[in-house]
């Protein structure tokens, strides 16, 4: 009876949305969408909820109720405050194209379902059935927490493609630097992008993360395809999410782009790859020094929070927080568009839409743009009720913006809920743009002698101009090196010699065109300070010793010393310098069952020797002593002998609280075999035993998991282990512990 049932069904919903929500011809996707919000779950089924539950648990969809049990009842004539949207988009999407609705919950007891579904394009036999155009939704609570579809379908990895050598040799204050990235895999999916920033004075000044394809001239940066404006970023690593960005073919290129001197970006030393440009204020040239941004890329095959495999897709929220809930249906990969589309939503919800309207005046011009609009060309929008509106002004070269006026008032952005039809008045004029005046008060004076090689550049001028071009260099006319908006700029000792006489000038430039150049100044540097460094702080070995080396850095002429501070381990050349060096050094057997701490004082620096003991509890614990074990986070990990899977023992997790970790690791020299026993008793889902190799996830286990066996495979080289097991903010349960047993590891010969 399911088929006629379904029929009957479809042809009253479609009788519905004709007469009841006057649409005149709904889609084929819309009544579906329509039948499938109605869809109520059937879990746990006819045998209860014990190991012979016969329906999983939802969410929906699953393999073995699909989307439920269609009820007619709930995608029909719906009884306040219950309401039904129907949107049958017809023009719809491209690739990169997004549309945004706005609903707002009046009441939690009342399910919020979505659903969207697309009459895909044709596929070839080539595509195995797969998708040809691919939509995603998400959708944004009012805590700002964003939910994909559930129970999607196709997840796999995200690649990170990166030039640099991950030794972060110096930093710049250059405003614009850029790296070119080749994809393996195409399309490839431009997820987020990783960056190393330094920050030491905690500046808040904006700076914009860019995206631009590879067809510019010369095969340098072209047309901007992404652009994200950061507030503020702390120093350090820093991950930024991109959205809708694909590359079918060629290169791209991730820009940084920023207007203070004060904030820096990690670079190399070198670029041996020849793919990292700055800016030198007219043009994009290439960069001896490789930056350090990185790319994260999605290929067909890389994982995802979205449904890669269905043109059917459903989110639901059981007892939604009240509020404002954004819905945003991307275009992800629509090579056969645009493709039209149905969406379907339901629950306490309003379903009044409103329409914006923006009007530019006054003497100059310039850009508005919001949610859904750019006026530009498209200065009138509709939105549904509830959905706030923020919008931004950019003037254009010579204008400035005054205010708005009607709707919205002040100089700042302006933000709109909407509530009513509302009209708002962006009102520009034209900017007065004198010749600059002559830079004037250099720093260091002209002339200047026994300047440090770490300087910072500075000069005055009255007003301040929009940018200054920053000339420098050994020739009297000094070369262009850079474009600022400070009157100061950093020119650090990286580049500079010691006794040498340097040539600089400024040249004030304003928005209009208009610049004035200052006269050539100069200063001589100082003689060198001795400063040392060393290449690593320390060093672990077996109870059975060994030798290593450690390289010391330092200007020519300084002498150094090297010193033994324990008996143990002895100098065995290298024991003082000058300049650069090399200290060599061998550590003894240790015959005592406890590990050993020693240091060796190198040119002042400190080195650290870990040796361990002839019986580490944690390499007997997990059966393997042959291996260099360390254990550490908020609580070690422990030898454990009430639970093992082999010998007696086994290594458990420390005791920690909630969002605690507690990690044990060793290092490995590939290519070789890895195979090991785990288990893990925690709250499910939340907290979780991982394994990473060399920082990346390759697995983890959470609930309640018996003794299991994995293996991995080892490529040539050094590779860290590390098995972490983590607590989330909230929450125990079982025994809050992870295990590892019978670690082997056979190294290829």
């Amino acid at each position: 009876m399911s088929t006629p049932l379904a029929a009957g069904a479809t042809a009253l919903t479609r009788e519905y949305l004709i007469k009841d929500k006057v649409i005149a011809n709904p889609s084929a996707a819309l009544i579906k969408a329509a039948l499938l919000n109605s869809a109520e779950d059937i879990s746990p089924g006819q045998y209860g909820t014990d190991v012979y539950q016969e329906i999983p648990d939802p969410p929906v969809p699953n393999n073995v109720e699909g989307w439920g049990r269609l009820n007619l009842g709930n995608a029909v004539y719906p009884e306040p405050p219950f309401d039904i949207l129907y949107y049958d988009e017809q023009g719809s999407l491209s690739t990169g194209d997004y549309h945004k609705y706005s609903v707002n919950i009046s009441d939690s007891n009342y399910p919020l379902k979505i659903n969207l579904v697309w009459t895909d394009y044709p596929g070839s036999p080539v595509s195995q059935g797969g998708l040809v155009n691919d939509l995603d939704l998400q959708v944004t609570d009012p805590s700002s927490v964003i939910h994909y579809p559930d129970n999607p379908s196709q997840k796999s990895r995200v690649s990170m493609l990166t030039y640099d050598s991950d030794l972060k040799d110096t930093i710049s204050s250059n405003n614009r630097r850029a790296i070119r990235f080749t994809p393996s895999v195409y399309p490839a999916n431009v997820e987020s992008t990783t960056f190393y920033f330094h920050n030491p004075s905690q500046r808040t000044t904006d700076v914009d993360e860019v995206i631009y394809d590879g067809d510019g001239a010369g095969g340098l940066l072209g047309k901007e395809l992404f652009r994200k404006i950061l507030t503020y970023i702390p120093s350090g690593w820093i991950t930024v999410g991109i959205e809708g960005i694909v590359i079918n073919n060629g290169d791209f290129y991730i820009a940084i782009e920023k207007n203070d001197i004060k904030q820096f970006i990690a670079v190399d030393d070198g670029n041996p790859s020849g793919r990292s440009y700055w800016h030198n204020g007219s043009q994009w040239a290439r960069s001896k020094h490789t930056v350090y941004i990185r790319a994260n890329v999605r290929g067909t095959d890389y994982s995802t929070s979205f449904d890669r495999g269905n043109n059917v897709v459903g989110l639901t929220r059981e007892n939604p927080a009240t509020g404002t809930y954004t819905i945003r249906v991307n275009g992800h990969n629509v090579p056969e568009g645009p493709q039209p589309y149905a969406l379907v939503i339901s629950g306490a919800i309003g379903s009044s839409r409103y329409t914006l309207t923006i009007i530019k005046k006054g003497t100059g011009t310039g850009v508005v743009t919001g949610t859904r609009i750019d006026c530009g060309t498209d200065c009138s929008e509709e939105y549904n009720e509830g959905m706030n509106v923020t919008l931004t002004t950019t003037p254009n070269t010579g204008s400035t913006f005054d205010g708005w006026s009607g709707d919205c008032t002040g100089t700042g952005t302006c933000n709109i809920t909407r509530d009513a039809a509302k009209t708002v008045t962006a009102n520009f004029s034209l900017v007065y743009c004198p010749t600059p005046d002559v830079p004037s008060n250099p720093a260091p004076s002209n002339g200047a002698t026994g300047v440090p090689v770490n300087l910072i550049l500075s000069w005055k001028i009255a007003p301040d101009m929009d940018s200054y071009d920053v000339y420098f260099g050994t020739p009297p006319e000094p070369l262009y090196i850079d474009n600022t908006t400070n009157t100061s700029y950093f020119r650090g000792g990286r580049g500079l010699s010691y006794n040498t006489t340097y040539f600089w000038k400024i040249v004030a430039k304003n928005d209009c065109g208009n610049s004035t150049s200052g006269p050539v100044w100069s200063f001589t540097t100082g003689s060198p300070s001795c400063t040392y460094t060393i290449s690593k702080t320390g060093e672990e070995f077996h109870a059975d010793g060994g030798t290593g080396s450690v390289n010391v850095t330092t200007q020519s002429g300084c002498d150094w010393t090297a010193v033994s501070n324990d008996s143990w381990i002895t100098i065995t050349s290298g024991s003082s310098g000058s300049g650069n060096g090399t200290v060599s050094y061998s550590v003894a057997a240790n015959a005592s069952v406890s590990s050993r701490n020693g240091t060796l004082t190198i040119a002042g620096h400190t080195f650290k020797i870990i040796q361990q003991g002839i019986n580490s509890p944690i390499g007997k614990a997990v059966d393997n002593r042959s291996l260099i074990w360390t254990t550490g986070g908020d609580a070690e990990w422990f030898r454990e002998r009430s639970i093992y899977r082999h010998g007696g023992d086994a290594a458990q997790s420390g005791n920690i609280a909630n969002d605690q970790t507690s990690w044990v690791k060793t290092t490995v020299q590939g290519p070789g075999t890895l195979s090991f026993h785990w288990k893990v008793s925690s709250e499910n889902r939340y907290d979780k035993l991982s394994f990473y190799i060399d920082g990346e996830k390759k697995g983890n286990i959470s609930g309640t998991v018996k003794w299991r066996r994995k293996t991995f495979s080892i490529p040539t080289g050094s590779h860290l282990l590390k098995w972490e097991y983590t607590k989330d903010l909230t929450r125990s349960s079982g025994s809050d512990a992870g295990w590892l047993d019978k670690v082997k590891y056979r190294r290829n010969r």
